[in-house]
């Protein structure tokens, strides 16, 4: 039996039975409080909706205040200052000097 033709016989038969059924009445009742019932349900949805909604805004507004977590301080580049040409020979001089005073005494 195919889909097509399997569908339509079942239709058909649960609207006989259907038709024939002494409460009909209270059953549709019963379903009707049943799907109200689910359309209240979607409050909570929205509830939790804007509880997300705060904790979203609130881990970006406390988050970046948080002081800096890091266990290591931050390394430190230690800058030697560099020598001119003209620097270099003057302390070559000066030691040449000094080589030929004789503070010693002797």
């Amino acid at each position: 039996m195919k889909n097509d033709d399997f569908n339509p016989q079942i239709r058909h038969k649960l609207n006989q039975l259907a038709s024939d059924h002494p409460k009909k009445s209270a059953v549709i009742h019963h379903v009707m409080d049943k799907v109200q019932n689910k359309e209240r349900a979607t409050g909570y949805t929205w509830k939790l909706s804007g509880l997300a909604l705060a904790a979203a805004l609130t881990g970006f507004v406390v988050l970046p205040m948080t002081p800096n977590l890091q266990s290591d301080p931050p390394k430190q580049v230690n800058v030697d200052p560099k020598l001119s040409p003209q620097l270099l020979e003057d302390i070559d001089m000066l030691m040449v000097f000094a080589e030929d005073a004789n503070t010693h005494g002797s």
